[in-house]
């Protein structure tokens, strides 16, 4: 850099305070330059102007519009619509308009919580689940070194979200249910085994239940891959779920085929958007 530096005409006003400032800037610069030239060969005019005025902080919709389509792409169909949800809910709160990283505030936060609540009437643990998405979006941004840690208004907000009571059957209520006579091979009695076999089979979700193959069985336990979370798991089944699973069992089943013949879908199909679509169907109409 060139040792002369623009100053202000004579007649400007504060022309001194000013004419001090920019020479602090200037100095600030040089010392910039200096000290990143000494640091490292790999630099550039651009190097130094970031370093000096900030690196511009990035939209937050395209950021968080990766996000939601690598869920798509890793197969967490489910996961993907409701991320996909969330965003557009965000993105007509702000009229559509880019917003960036570090304009996501405490206070942004807590105008958008009164919105969703008071506007679109959303319960707490809606709020909580969005919520809970910004934050993830936000915290990958910080890892990915988008946004410095300072400007993650999470750090900040703490979400809440409120206790929910399950319900549960009594034993007698159960084996009520086990002993309704039901049409055989009905769609209704299908609902009902599966029912009664997942509360023998340790609680197991619907979506696990639909997908289990007879691979998966070894005659005494279940072998799978938990669908939501991908951790596998082994459940050793007690009689009664044993014997709802050998009810079906009949004639030749090849290893790829259901157990419980209601997916409308084919046993090979790996397509992970189809046989979500398959079970989003079939949950649609369970008792």
């Amino acid at each position: 850099m060139g040792s002369s530096i623009a100053t202000l005409e004579k007649n400007h006003p504060n022309k001194n305070q000013l004419n001090a400032f920019i020479a602090a800037k200037v100095a600030e610069a040089e010392g910039v330059s200096v000290e990143l030239e000494t640091t490292s060969k790999y630099i550039s005019t651009y190097n130094i102007k970031e370093a000096i005025i900030g690196k511009a902080l990035p939209d937050f919709f395209p950021y968080a519009d990766k996000f939601v389509n690598h869920l798509e792409a890793t197969g967490k169909i489910g996961t993907h619509r409701r991320a996909k949800a969330v965003i557009a809910k965000l993105r007509k709160f702000v009229g559509g308009k880019p917003i960036l990283f570090d304009q996501i505030t405490v206070s942004f936060l807590k105008d958008y919580e009164n919105h969703l609540k008071a506007i679109l009437k959303n319960r707490q643990n809606t709020v909580h689940a969005n919520f809970r998405l910004m934050r993830t979006i936000m915290n990958n941004a910080v890892t990915e070194d988008l946004l410095p840690v300072q400007f993650n208004a999470f750090n900040k907000y703490k979400l809440k979200a409120e206790q929910t009571q399950r319900a549960y059957l009594t034993e007698a209520e159960l084996t009520k249910l086990e002993t309704l006579q039901l049409k055989e091979g009905s769609v209704m009695n299908h609902h009902r085994n599966i029912y009664v076999f997942a509360a023998y089979a340790g609680g197991l979700r619907i979506s696990d239940i639909l997908q289990l193959r007879w691979k998966n069985f070894d005659g005494e336990k279940i072998n799978i891959m938990i669908h939501k979370t991908q951790t596998p798991l082994s459940i050793k089944l007690p009689e009664r779920a044993l014997q709802i699973i050998s009810a079906y069992k009949i004639g030749t089943c090849s290893g790829n085929d259901f157990i419980f013949p209601l997916l409308k879908v084919s046993p090979d199909e790996e397509n992970p958007k189809a046989i979500f679509n398959a079970i989003s169907t079939e949950t649609r109409g369970s008792i």
